[in-house]
């Protein structure tokens, strides 16, 4: 990168379009990370940083994975975050000039003194998203009672909701 700025259309080029439906488990960061450019610096700083609560320390890094296809209003990219004990994909929505609309966490791995939680994401073609959870201590197997699912919607305008999971009939 140069001096200059980037601009978000050279920003969005680091994360190909990629088929749904798409499972974001921690294993597959490997493809994304073979397979991608890795995201100058420079890129970093100046798209990423802003949609961080906290300033990134020296060991965190980023990973650009993908971007929604077919969207028509908006640009729906993920990337990965690898922290100290935290790993996580994270969905981010912006207006096709940039702006930010929404920021979700989808999957990943988090350490917390003792406990253990994990999840896994798979998008849809109809942009909903599934998330599996489960928490283990670092002593104890994993429990299957503990999983909890969380649906998602990504919507048209960009926004990423929260509904009701479907009962599906007996």
């Amino acid at each position: 990168m140069s001096l200059k700025e980037a601009t978000f259309s050279e920003f969005i080029q680091f994360f190909p379009v990629m088929p749904l439906p798409i499972v974001l488990a921690e294993e597959n960061i490997k493809i994304f990370s073979q397979d991608n450019i890795p995201l100058p610096d420079a890129i970093i700083q100046q798209f990423i940083y802003p949609l961080e609560e906290t300033e990134p320390d020296e060991f965190t890094e980023f990973m650009p994975c993908f971007r929604v296809g077919e969207t028509e209003a908006f640009d729906a990219l993920v990337y990965w975050k690898a922290a100290l004990l935290n790993y996580h994909y994270i969905i981010v929505t912006f207006t096709k000039k940039g702006v930010l609309i929404d920021k979700r966490t989808l999957s990943g791995t988090s350490v917390i003194q003792e406990t253990i939680l994990q999840s896994i994401a798979v998008m849809d073609e109809d942009w909903r998203i599934r998330i599996l959870s489960g928490i283990s201590h670092i002593d104890e197997t994993y429990e299957p009672g503990s999983s909890t699912t969380l649906l998602l919607e990504l919507l048209p305008e960009g926004r990423i909701v929260e509904i009701e999971d479907e009962l599906i009939p007996e």
